[in-house]
């Protein structure tokens, strides 16, 4: 079961997920949060900007640099994105998964959101962010 093909790229798709979660951002922090050198970048914004999915526009504390924004346009494509690939993993898991592997992808999904969750600011060393939940 193949997925259907995305609006944009997924380098470009990864650019307005970064922007609609943690808002907006200098080119040169967006590629620093997608690992990227900020050149790699460029291209991919540039069609953004043009296809008016991303808004650049100068940042109110330092007017030399700029700031880039995700647009409603850029949230909707992104949504329908993301409603595209639930339906396909909805699907495919539906067609090959039994349901006791489905439930097993259900209670990883949970530990995962806990992982992702837990309060690891302490360090290494620290009590365990996860002990004493559950039945284990």
């Amino acid at each position: 079961m193949e997925r259907p093909q995305a609006e944009g790229t997924l380098l470009e798709l990864a650019i307005l997920a970064h922007l609609s979660r943690r808002g907006p951002m200098t080119p040169g922090a967006l590629a620093a949060a997608e690992r990227l050198q900020p050149q790699s970048l460029t291209r991919a914004l540039a069609r953004l900007e043009r296809s008016g999915l991303v808004i650049r526009r100068p940042d109110h504390e330092d007017r030399r640099r700029s700031l880039l924004a995700v647009t409603e346009t850029g949230r909707a494509a992104l949504g329908r994105d993301m409603q595209q690939r639930d339906a396909w993993l909805a699907a495919a898991m539906e067609q090959q998964l039994t349901r006791v592997e489905r439930e097993l992808l259900r209670m990883a999904g949970e530990l995962m959101d806990r992982l992702a969750e837990a309060d690891t600011s302490a360090g290494p060393g620290a009590e365990h962010a996860l002990a004493g939940r559950g039945d284990g």
